[in-house]
């Protein structure tokens, strides 16, 4: 399937969430191969590890919400938010045909896009969250003592 690159300037990072290995890994390549720069994770923990660690600004955050353990997908927004200490646009990945969120806050800047996801249609979200103006809203941040540490974004593949 070719790649198909809308905005020009795609130095945008990602903070990609799935579970699945499968296709964590496959957007991940699709991502990358679109020009992205994305950090990876597999759950919920290492997603939130991405976000305390970041030393550059995430410009987008595309999470499956079908996660196990005590995070969701939205809850996992929510914190990385909190530990970025602003609200990154979100890109919500779901089975579910309808959603019912206990606070519907959760959803600010955050759209729905149906699993499995259609490549064509993920491209052209993305695109029209990243051309949306900023909400300069910051979010509370969590202070911890740990020392910050630089990650890079997974190794990128020959594409």
């Amino acid at each position: 399937m070719p790649v198909v690159l809308g905005l020009a300037s795609r130095a945008h990072r990602v903070l990609l969430i799935d579970e699945d290995r499968g296709v964590l890994g496959a957007l991940r390549i699709y991502l990358l191969c679109a020009g992205y720069r994305v950090f990876a994770a597999a759950n919920a923990g290492e997603a939130l590890d991405r976000a305390r660690m970041a030393t550059s600004p995430v410009d987008i955050i595309i999470a499956n919400l079908d996660l196990t353990g005590e995070d969701d997908g939205l809850a996992v927004i929510d914190k990385a938010r909190l530990l970025l200490g602003y609200n990154v646009p979100a890109v919500l990945l779901t089975t579910e045909t309808s959603l019912e969120i206990d606070k519907p806050a959760l959803l600010d800047d955050v759209s729905v896009l149906r699993n499995p996801v259609n490549l064509d249609e993920l491209n052209a979200l993305i695109d029209e969250v990243l051309k949306r103006p900023r909400r300069s809203r910051l979010a509370q941040l969590r202070t911890t003592d740990a020392k910050l540490a630089h990650i890079e974004p997974n190794p990128e593949p020959v594409c």
